[in-house]
């Protein structure tokens, strides 16, 4: 059984649509909180932890984590709880696409995963990695500030995240 010419090209064609179509897809992009990520927030015990999962292109614009990376990325971000910090208000727990209501503060621990190149920028991290990437930062406090600060973290299991920070007493820190 011959297929005529006419339903040939278009088969074609629909087959190079539909894998154009497909590449488009993967190969996304992402500024700051906007664009082709995925995250997924968990509450855990004195904090919010923020898995957040891009692909393409991701401009990362948050001020103590900065930087540029291509490939495929997942990225942990511990922030304290609303309690102690009102901006964590919007970190509602669950699954979140497209557009990821991150609060304006810093994050006390960073976990990075990431597979093509990543340009660091940030105040911590300062580089570029070409390949496989995995660093933890913990506990990340700026060089201004004095606070005791208790940190569990398990990247595997974000629920079991613990999370207590002290300032001269004080329960809760003001902008943590």
């Amino acid at each position: 059984m011959s297929w005529p010419k006419a339903e040939t090209a278009l088969f074609i064609v629909c087959c190079f649509l539909l894998l154009y179509g497909l590449c488009v897809t993967i190969t996304g992009c992402a500024v700051g909180n906007v664009g082709s990520l995925a995250a997924h927030v968990t509450q855990a015990d004195g904090a919010r932890v923020v898995d957040l999962y891009t692909v393409g292109l991701y401009l990362r614009t948050a001020p103590d984590d900065q930087g540029l990376q291509l490939g495929f990325g997942k990225r942990t971000y511990v922030f304290p709880d609303h309690s102690c910090t009102p901006s964590t208000y919007s970190l509602e727990p669950g699954w979140h696409y497209f557009v990821v209501p991150l609060p304006d503060t810093s994050a006390v621990a960073i976990d990075s995963r990431h597979l093509g190149v990543d340009l660091q920028l940030g105040p911590a991290e300062f580089g570029i990695t070409i390949g496989l990437q995995n660093t933890v930062l913990m506990a990340y406090i700026p060089s201004d500030r004095s606070l005791t600060m208790q940190l569990s973290y398990f990247s595997g299991q974000p629920a079991q995240t613990y999370l207590r920070i002290r300032n001269q007493g004080e329960p809760c820190e003001s902008q943590y």
